[in-house]
């Protein structure tokens, strides 16, 4: 007897459930072109799978959400881990499609990303059908592909089809971003973020309700596109009014951040807030105990607020998280116990891209008695992830400088000078910073050259290193700096009156001045300098 050949896993979901299959054929030929939507595809596919779960087993269901739902599943306990865990993964994946704002995650991690999501979703619909039966069919996972990015262009072209238009859109702006791998590439080709938006704006006119959605981010930000918030809250409305509850919590976090609400605007917020906090989400919830906390909405309600406050806490909601971990901590009595599970809860807000957490995070141990070692990788993962924040740029020059300082560690000295010079040079550094930094400069520059010169290692590195200053000891500017070097390529002799002199280049009495009697000896004996090495 022959034996059949394997399903492909396209079939093999198909057979488990007939009504899967359209949807996750869609997920599967989307995972190359448009990652992120194959990921909300799979999270919509798995409330669908968990649903069946608890209807089949009689499951006593206390959420609406998918959070909630996974929960009680566990609770349950009539399913081995192995089900749970690949619960677990397909929602969190899919929370990193539907809210991508939130992660700094890569078109090519998307990508690994979604075909990773598609084997997991396979593991799960197979683990769950061997509970019921041990009749399952075989299959192999097809890694290849037909991509729908060529249907979707001729139905947007030629049937104006809102939906293809939409779908085309957010596969330009994938293309987009996919520049952004190659990170020696210092120019981004801008046409497929320029179509995108074209065609998200026209789908948005047809009423589609993630267009609306999406075009009100564009114009909110200022993606070439003027900023216009009565245009983006109408937006908003709208695709809410049309049941997509992304907007509904949008409409409601616009409404929130408002500074002079309008009184309708507030019963709309708060309608559309209660319809998406009832069906699980959890940013919906918490956004209803922060309005019923504040007497600015003129709806001030202490036992509202709460009961939104511990159900968003409930759904792990990262605003939640951070509150409370930022309230524990602030407590005068504090516990190490209480220490250990506020960095627990702060590292999990992180997890789910609270920058809020992670700045409290890095305070805390910026401040601690850790190792530099240990700080440096801290700062240079949140940079990592938020490029942007120039004060985070600026306190980690600043704790390396301090750092160093405390130790007499020259080494740890320069690098927090280098931090400076790079932050100084560099061009979107906004001019309050810089301001900042020039400040900084002139002090620091002084301390690291007194210990260079008191350990004896005024030497041509050091001289080399001076030259980014000026006799001020101000940093140039990358062009300025160029010049002057030109310049002095040209007449030697103008080195002295361009550049920062070192202590050990200048007469005696003015090192002695500059050095200071009283300034603690950094050969580490802890002496004062006239009473050790002067």
């Amino acid at each position: 007897m022959t034996t059949p050949a394997p399903l492909t896993d396209i079939q093999f979901v198909s057979k488990f459930n007939a009504s899967f299959s359209e949807c996750y054929e869609k997920a599967k030929n989307l995972y190359i072109d448009a990652p992120i939507q194959t990921l909300v595809e799979l999270r919509g596919l798995l409330v669908l799978l968990c649903d069946e779960i608890i209807d089949e087993y009689k499951i006593q269901i206390t959420g609406k959400s998918l959070f909630d739902k996974q929960k009680d599943i566990q609770s349950s306990k009539s399913f081995r881990s192995s089900i749970i865990d690949n619960i677990d993964l397909v929602r969190d994946a899919g929370n990193k499609g539907a809210h991508r704002e939130q992660y700094d995650i890569t078109y090519e991690e998307y990508q690994k990303l979604a075909l990773a999501t598609l084997n997991c979703f396979c593991a799960l619909v197979e683990d769950y059908w061997s509970c019921k039966t041990s009749n399952v069919p075989a299959y192999t996972f097809i890694k290849e592909t037909d991509s729908l990015v060529k249907e979707w262009c001729y139905q947007a072209l030629f049937n104006n089809d809102k939906n293809a238009k939409f779908e085309v859109a957010m596969a330009l702006f994938n293309k987009y971003q996919e520049q952004f791998k190659d990170k020696g590439k210092y120019f981004f080709e801008q046409s497929s973020l320029m179509k995108s938006i074209d065609l998200i704006e026209e789908a948005a006119r047809d009423l589609h309700p993630e267009a609306l959605f999406e075009y009100s981010h564009i114009i909110l930000n200022q993606i070439h596109r003027d900023k216009d918030i009565e245009k983006a809250k109408g937006y908003l409305y709208t695709s809410a009014c049309r049941g997509f509850i992304k907007s509904k919590v949008a409409f409601g976090q616009l409404i929130h951040d408002s500074d002079e609400p309008h009184e309708d605007d507030i019963e709309e917020a708060v309608r559309f807030l209660d319809e998406a906090a009832s069906d699980g989400e959890s940013q919906a919830q918490f956004l209803l105990s922060q309005i019923y906390s504040s007497s600015k909405f003129g709806l001030k309600n202490d036992k509202l607020s709460s009961q939104w406050y511990e159900k968003s806490l409930k759904s792990e909601n990262v605003n939640a998280i951070f509150i409370q971990a930022r309230s524990v901590l602030n407590n005068p009595h504090l516990t190490d116990k209480d220490v250990e599970q506020s960095l627990k809860r702060l590292e999990l807000a992180i997890e789910k891209g609270s920058r809020d957490a992670y700045k409290l995070y890095l305070k805390i141990f910026s401040e601690s008695s850790h190792p530099v070692e240990t700080i440096r990788l801290i700062y240079k993962d949140y940079l990592e992830r938020y490029p942007d924040d120039y004060q985070i740029h600026l306190e980690r020059a600043e704790y390396l400088f301090s750092n160093g300082s405390d130790k007499n560690d020259i080494n740890i000295m320069k690098e927090g000078i280098s931090r400076l010079i790079q932050l100084f040079r560099y061009d979107a550094t906004p001019i309050k910073i810089k301001r900042k930094l020039n400040t900084l400069s002139p002090k620091w520059l002084a301390r690291y050259d007194e210990a260079i010169t008191l350990l004896g290692l005024a030497y041509k590195e050091h001289t080399k290193f001076l030259l980014n200053f000026n006799p001020e000891g101000k940093v140039f500017e990358s062009q300025v700096f160029l010049d002057k070097l030109a310049s002095v390529g040209e007449r030697p002799k103008l080195a002295h009156k361009l550049f920062y002199k070192s202590i050990a280049n200048k007469s005696p009495k003015e090192a002695t001045r500059k050095l200071g009697r009283n300034t603690l000896c950094t050969c580490g004996s802890g002496k004062k300098f006239k009473k050790c090495c002067a």
